[in-house]
């Protein structure tokens, strides 16, 4: 049985999808310290941090308190505060003009994503669902990621494929079986390959 949850209301195209939620932003003391990516940090660059995002991705951001906006490129994870979507350099920030403010809310869309799916890959691929709508994959994604998978997003077309890359070891099938059981899902479908499309989101 091919576990397929469609949703009922229209898809919107990721890439002109537009997300809010607040930001926040981070200089001293992480300049010149290494991020998640493997780059060094410089505050005085248009980057941003994001929990789930591939890095590279481009992502445009408005400050909806007075409507400036910024692209930045996510090379960071975080922010790792509660009811915080982006965490951006100072330089964002200062466009923005939210140095004072610390925190403000924001839209946000992907304007694009160099990250490119490996169609070869070392474990076991299990598609867990597909989803027609975006913020759904993305919160099982998340919900993935936070009980230890290496949870992956592709897109394509209408749909968005949500994948676990598994390893050889039998005691983490078992975890994932039963992570699966906590989550309700009883038979997430076994592939040879990754789904074609592109991948938006990675662990």
């Amino acid at each position: 049985m091919i576990l397929l949850i469609t949703i009922t209301f229209l898809c919107t195209n990721l890439y002109s999808e537009s997300l809010r939620g607040m930001a926040s932003w981070y200089g001293e003391p992480f300049h010149g310290r290494l991020t998640a990516s493997g780059s060094v940090y410089d505050m005085n660059q248009l980057t941003a941090a994001h929990k789930t995002l591939p890095f590279g991705t481009v992502l445009h951001v408005k400050n909806l308190l007075n409507g400036k906006t910024v692209e930045v490129t996510v090379t960071d994870r975080g922010p790792f505060v509660e009811n915080r979507v982006l965490d951006l350099s100072k330089a964002a920030a200062l466009q923005l003009d939210m140095i004072n403010s610390g925190v403000v809310p924001i839209e946000w869309t992907i304007v694009n994503s160099n990250i490119s799916p490996i169609q070869q890959v070392k474990g076991d691929i299990y598609q867990i669902a597909a989803f027609t709508n975006f913020l759904s994959a993305k919160d099982l994604h998340e919900a993935l990621v936070s009980k230890g998978l290496d949870s992956k997003v592709f897109k394509f077309k209408k749909l968005h494929r949500v994948v676990v890359v598994l390893g050889s070891d039998s005691s983490e099938i078992l975890d994932f079986l039963k992570i699966m059981d906590d989550l309700g899902i009883r038979k997430p479908l076994k592939k040879s390959s990754l789904p074609e499309g592109d991948q938006i989101l990675s662990r």
